[in-house]
């Protein structure tokens, strides 16, 4: 072969060899490029406002890992080896700066890595294509209504109504950004430690999915119900991760709308402290719509929101709404016909500062409030607690108000309605001035007859209100016996929710000096109006006085020790089918640890019907109580009327026993 023969035979060789060389990078780049996870960082940045009518934006890394599928360490593993972690290095040193331009008509956005995380040479997009991921959109240019809809959305507000939520209604939630630290309550395990669960519940109900859809046949359920969380305590407090056992939950959730953010976090000991409780039981697939409900699925201190007063002490609120909700009962439920609705919208909550913090003791209007909670297939438990300053101040908040129609007290159907008098010998009491005190006042309540008092206070009350009052409700009644040192020898008080035409306020009716043989009237009777009810509900005035709670119309004497108000055949007043009860007698009922003169009051009124052979439902505590008694021999049921006939003297006693009831229940 000739010279020229080879040169030409080399360069072809050559130009070959070229070739396939170029083919084999560009086909090593389009690898590359097919290869190469591209995160969109718009969809991960949250927008806030920072109070002076300018924004911040930070990177909402932990939802980005959780949605792009990232490897994600714990702090501790990502301190110990960096080089192990190199993507999530990076992504968790950005941070963005924001510039403002046009005077505020348009912003711009820009993510920029954190100096000394790289060599200043790299670039931090170049060194994570290495790693196979490419940020895309990392500088936006908005305008002041786009940032305005990232701020809503940052929010969790892009769904929600701009008008104010209607009483009795819930704020929409945005399902496409569930805060994921919201549904973790947490407990305690048999050793005393701190364990954590998903209230998977809530989240069914707020993704818009009902809890009972089949995770065999629905991704988006079993996506759900896949989610766990991980915790871990460190120097700083409690580290959170969500957690699932489908490796593509976050692709499952996303093709149903569904999105999560806040998916790690850390809690300090009191904010574990304000999140725990128990989680809404998931049903089997298939069960009934609604959960089964516990018998103590009212964890109360969970539903308590603690506010300041005027003068700087902690008072508190109980959210009832969320009770009705948490517990599956319509926020609008009739209370005249729900007996659950009835009974959470009578809860409420007293406050006492002590050395060791704030006490905290559940109270309710309804003295068959425990009855009417398990007649509703429901319980309350952590009903008298104590937190700390700061345990109080985690939970401070506020209430969402429950439609303002006054439950109905609790009455035997059988029982007819008992008029209430009319007084004649009102007199104006805006400006009672107190007495002086007494030296034949009472210091114990033993024996004394309150119907006369009760009756002047809610003379009181109705003259000052007139047609303006539309309910009242008694939230607080105490009765003081004071010191050498007190202004006067007792005090009887009531704290009444008062409801009127032009809003709520509270009002204190006090009645100073009783005395054992002396009647009263309304003028006997000194009021003052709050517009705070915790300033209401304080009993700072009564410094210099022995202060006893009167639950249910009474209290636990010392006298009655040992004492049961019932007899061997489980009767309160057994003379009732046959004589006149009086109001001394009913008052002298000896209340228990367990039971309230109001609660024995109603067991005084049924006790009638039983003998009259009455069939109690049921689910009645009066069946299960009388049916312990070989007397009680029910035939069918029985009215008021039907009873008279067989017992002349119920009539009026039944009348008596629920005046009563309704003197101690609303004033």
């Amino acid at each position: 072969m000739s010279n020229a023969a080879i040169r030409r035979l080399i360069g072809v060789l050559g130009a070959l060899l070229v070739f396939l060389i170029c083919g084999v990078l560009i086909g090593i780049g389009i690898y590359n490029g097919w290869n190469t996870q591209k995160i969109k960082m718009d969809e991960y940045t949250v927008v806030k406002s920072d109070g002076n009518g300018g924004y911040t934006a930070e990177l909402d890394v932990d939802r980005l890992i959780m949605q792009e599928r990232l490897t994600n360490p714990t702090p501790g593993e990502l301190a110990k080896h960096p080089e192990d972690y190199p993507v999530i290095r990076v992504l968790r040193n950005l941070v963005y700066t924001v510039n403002v331009q046009n005077g505020g008509d348009s912003y711009v956005l820009s993510l920029q890595l954190r100096p000394g995380v790289l060599d200043n040479n790299t670039e931090a997009n170049a060194f994570l294509k290495k790693h196979g991921v490419e940020l895309k959109n990392v500088v936006l240019k908005l305008s002041r209504a786009e940032m305005e809809a990232l701020e809503r959305r940052s929010a969790g507000e892009a769904n929600v109504p701009q008008s104010d939520p209607q009483p009795g209604t819930q704020p929409a939630v945005d399902k496409s950004r569930l805060d994921f630290a919201s549904y973790i309550r947490i407990g305690r395990d048999a050793n005393g430690d701190y364990e954590a669960k998903v209230d998977v519940y809530r989240m069914f109900t707020d993704a818009g999915i009902d809890p009972n859809t089949d995770p065999e046949t629905n991704a988006d359920a079993k996506a759900l119900r896949s989610l766990g969380v991980s915790m871990e305590k460190g120097s700083e407090g409690y580290t959170f991760q969500t957690t699932s056992t489908l490796p593509t939950v976050m692709q499952d959730l996303k093709s149903a709308g569904i999105g999560i953010v806040n998916t790690k976090w850390t809690w300090t000991e009191a904010e574990m402290t304000s999140h725990v409780g128990a989680v809404i039981p998931m049903p089997e697939p298939g069960a009934a719509n609604e959960p089964e409900t516990k018998t103590d699925t009212i964890d109360f201190p969970l539903y308590i929101r603690t506010r300041r007063t005027d003068d700087g002490e902690w008072t508190a609120d109980v959210d009832t709404l969320k009770i009705l909700a948490d517990v599956g009962i319509d926020a609008d439920a009739d209370p005249e016909t729900n007996v659950g609705a009835r009974a959470i919208r009578s809860l409420g909550v007293m406050v006492q500062k002590g050395d060791d913090g704030y006490t905290f003791q559940t109270t309710s209007a309804l003295a068959t409030v425990m009855d009417d909670l398990k007649t509703a297939g429901l319980g309350i438990k952590n009903t008298k607690w104590t937190w700390t300053e700061a345990e109080t101040a985690a939970h401070e908040g506020t209430v969402m108000t429950t439609p303002t129609s006054e439950p109905t007290p609790d009455q035997n159907a059988e029982a007819s309605e008992t008029p209430w008098p009319t007084y004649n010998d009102v007199v104006d009491v805006t400006s009672t001035p107190a007495p002086t005190r007494s030296e034949n006042a009472i210091d114990t309540l033993y024996g004394f007859d309150q119907t006369e008092v009760r009756k002047a206070i809610r003379a009181a009350k109705e003259q000052k209100y007139g047609s303006n009052l539309e309910s009242s409700e008694i939230k607080y009644n105490y009765f003081a016996v004071g010191n050498e040192t007190a202004e006067h020898a007792n005090v009887f008080r009531i704290v009444y929710t008062i409801t009127k035409t032009t809003g709520t306020e509270y009002l204190v009716a006090d009645v100073y000096d009783l005395e054992s043989e002396t009647g009263y009237k309304a003028g006997d009777v000194h009021l003052t109006v709050f517009n705070d009810s915790g300033k209401a509900r304080s009993i700072d005035d009564l410094k210099n006085y022995k202060v006893h709670t009167l639950s249910g119309g009474s209290m636990v004497f010392p006298e009655n020790e040992g004492k049961s108000p019932f007899d061997d055949d489980g009767l309160v007043m057994p003379k009732s089918t046959k004589e006149s009860v009086s109001y001394d007698e009913l008052w002298d009922i000896p209340a228990t640890d367990d039971l309230t003169l109001l609660q024995l009051l109603g067991y005084a009124r049924n006790e009638m019907f039983a003998r009259g052979g009455h069939q109690f439902g049921d689910s009645s505590n009066y069946k299960k109580f009388y049916s312990k008694y070989s007397w009680y021999k029910p035939t069918g049921k029985v009215s008021a009327d039907d009873l008279a006939k067989m017992f002349p003297a119920t009539k009026g006693n039944i009348t008596t026993i629920k005046f009563l009831e309704s003197l101690i229940k609303n004033g």
